[in-house]
């Protein structure tokens, strides 16, 4: 729970770059391959969030902008965020992620 709180106040890079590099002081709360997924999931997160906003922003994808920060987010916001992430999210050739894939980044949030 301490983790966790302490994760919240910070924004993606800050968070990776913790799980990352800390990973001795944080190795009794998480595995090696959980801090792995985790960390994954929040790049993913991240660069879905830039790539999305710069879009929405040049006019070339209807929507919203994303809040920078999901920690700071309403339920409204993020009932509004975290299903269009799932939906629209894709690997870096611009292929979708398969449905196994997609679940771990469920499971990961």
């Amino acid at each position: 729970m301490f983790l966790w709180g302490y994760l919240r106040k910070m924004n993606f890079s800050e968070v990776v770059w913790v799980l990352s590099s800390h990973k001795k002081n944080f190795g009794c709360c998480y595995s090696e391959n959980s801090r792995r997924k985790h960390c994954w999931l929040l790049k993913t997160l991240e660069q879905w969030q830039n790539m999305r906003n710069q879009l929405v922003r040049k006019g070339n994808f209807t929507g919203k902008p994303i809040e920078k920060y999901f920690n700071t987010m309403t339920p409204d916001k993020l009932n509004y965020a975290l299903p269009r992430f799932i939906h629209e999210v894709s690997k870096k050739d611009h292929s979708f992620y398969p449905a196994e894939t997609l679940y771990s980044l469920i499971v990961c949030l």
